[in-house]
């Protein structure tokens, strides 16, 4: 395994020893796609997937992560639709299994980088956690917000042209 090279990489590290995960979170300066942020060092701290939060600020989504992070610490185990209740104040969110398609650098750079140098293998288990719009519907479900469903890209369906 080869050690961190940069100050950002030893940060990650840090974070990972020191409180057991990192969040990252990746937005568009121009405002064309929805903001994500998804964590580094579940698996490795847990023995559970990695999460991705679309279509929420890092002010937001940094601290729902790191609420998911204490509740698997408590015995949440996370997978293809569970269902997470004590996320969103009012909603239940479910996570999904992201397909392998999505899987990739610009997706997951961090996270791919740590699994590779820290871990020695590849990143391959990571959820989606999914919120539903005001009425409770989820993307997958008819009738739900146009909104939520464009800024949640459903990373849980295979990626078009992959």
């Amino acid at each position: 395994m080869v050690g961190p090279r940069t100050k950002y990489e030893e940060d990650v590290v840090r974070f990972v020893e020191s409180d057991g995960c990192f969040v990252v979170s990746v937005f568009d300066e121009e405002g064309n796609n929805p903001p994500f942020s998804y964590s580094v060092g579940f698996t490795k701290s847990l023995g559970q997937p990695e999460v991705i939060l679309y279509g929420l600020e890092r002010e937001s989504a940094h601290p729902l992560i790191n609420d998911t992070y204490a509740l698997c610490k408590n015995g949440l185990r996370l997978g293809d639709w569970t269902e997470v209740d004590d996320l969103f104040r009012d909603y239940r969110c479910i996570a999904r299994a992201v397909d392998e398609s999505w899987i990739i650098q610009s997706k997951f750079a961090s996270a791919l980088w740590y699994h590779q140098t820290q871990m020695g293998t590849g990143l391959q288990d990571v959820v989606q956690l999914v919120w539903p719009d005001a009425d409770g519907l989820f993307p997958w479900e008819n009738g739900c917000a146009e909104w939520v469903k464009r800024d949640q890209i459903a990373l849980y369906e295979p990626r078009q042209g992959a």
